[in-house]
């Protein structure tokens, strides 16, 4: 993003942009920075929700090969569910 800014201001600085331009170039940046979080933030709800289903059946599968790794996998799913405030 700075650098996109800095990109920006050297244009204005050469006279190729005006100042009315280079404002608009950059809310745009800002409006495509805004889209970019929204989308990350739908992903990692997506994750959350396709590994709130997934993580009980590998625990499970786990647990039927090595009662170390089912210890273990209970721990994962434990943390998880912890620090993801009850989500998971």
């Amino acid at each position: 993003m700075q650098s996109t800014r800095n990109a920006i201001l050297s244009l204005v600085a050469l006279g190729r942009v005006n100042a009315v331009e280079a404002e608009r170039l950059i809310a745009l940046c800002n409006q495509n920075r805004d889209e970019q979080t929204a989308l990350a933030i739908g992903i990692a709800v997506l994750l959350l929700a396709f590994f709130h289903k997934l993580l009980p059946t590998l625990t499970q599968l786990a647990g039927a090969l090595h009662p170390l790794a089912s210890l273990l996998s209970n721990i994962a799913l434990f943390t998880a569910h912890h620090f993801s405030g009850g989500i998971l």
